[in-house]
């Protein structure tokens, strides 16, 4: 170690020639202690950076972000589901009525141009077509719920009970073909243990920040507006905010 710091203060003093003008050719002893001391300030420099960069996203944002698998296009359908992303201009409609029960998520404010009374509402088979009579663009999704069998029996979804203060949950649609709830996560929080549903399960995201992934594994993924999930049937998963403000999520889960 004394040797260590011997060789270092050499190589300062040489470094210190050199700014001030005082420099002699080095011996190949100084030249491997300036070589040092510069690899240190470059690791250091480094070091500094990366830190930086952590600090300026939030905290779960440190881990790496993984790409959500389950993440649906603009429009998705499968066995039970018929996911449309609608945008009406001021004015217009939509060319035809819903051809199955739906459920529409607001992302803009109603089609009166009003604020809704709630972020979800149901639409039954036959409604519509939608007309958008406000002065401004009309967003939202519709999740088309398909002729299938209900399960039997009906049970309280895990995510409709209470979380201990980790989150706010409303039930937004409750009726004999699906459950519809809002829930407001707290920052780095979880829903609660893992579970499952018979069904497939649609979450809608209605803000901006960092979801944890539904499978429950490690690491963090960026959702914004309007993001949409899939939580296949009979796969145990949670929800959770890895961010540090709150998250809205918008689960509907069919019966």
């Amino acid at each position: 170690m004394a040797a260590t710091l011997r060789k270092m203060g050499r190589s300062s003093t040489a470094i210190a020639s050199i700014v001030t003008g005082n420099w002699k050719r080095p011996t190949v002893r100084n030249q491997e202690g300036i070589m040092r001391v510069w690899t240190l300030v470059a690791l250091t420099s480094l070091l500094g950076v990366g830190a930086v960069g952590m600090l300026e996203r939030p905290v779960a944002a440190q881990y790496a972000e993984r790409s959500v698998a389950n993440r649906l296009p603009q429009d998705w359908e499968n066995d039970l589901f018929r996911v449309r992303r609608l945008a009406i201009a001021p004015g217009t409609q939509t060319a035809a009525a819903e051809s199955d029960d739906s459920v529409l998520i607001f992302l803009t404010a109603d089609l009166q141009g009003r604020m809704p009374p709630a972020e979800a509402a149901f639409q039954p088979r036959g409604t519509g077509p939608l007309e958008n009579r406000g002065n401004r663009r009309f967003e939202a999704i519709s999740i088309g719920l398909k002729d299938v069998p209900v399960s039997r029996p009906s049970v309280t979804p895990p995510e409709a009970l209470p979380l201990d203060d980790l989150a706010d949950v409303r039930i937004l649609i409750d009726n004999p073909r699906v459950t519809v709830l809002k829930t407001r996560y707290r920052s780095n929080a979880y829903s609660g243990p893992l579970h499952f549903h018979p069904k497939d399960t649609v979450a809608i995201y209605l803000g901006g920040g960092y979801a944890w992934p539904i499978n429950g594994m490690w690491g963090s993924y960026r959702v914004t507006r309007g993001d949409i999930d899939l939580v296949p049937a009979n796969t145990l998963h949670t929800f959770g905010n890895a961010g540090g403000d709150p998250l809205d999520v918008v689960l509907v889960i069919p019966k």
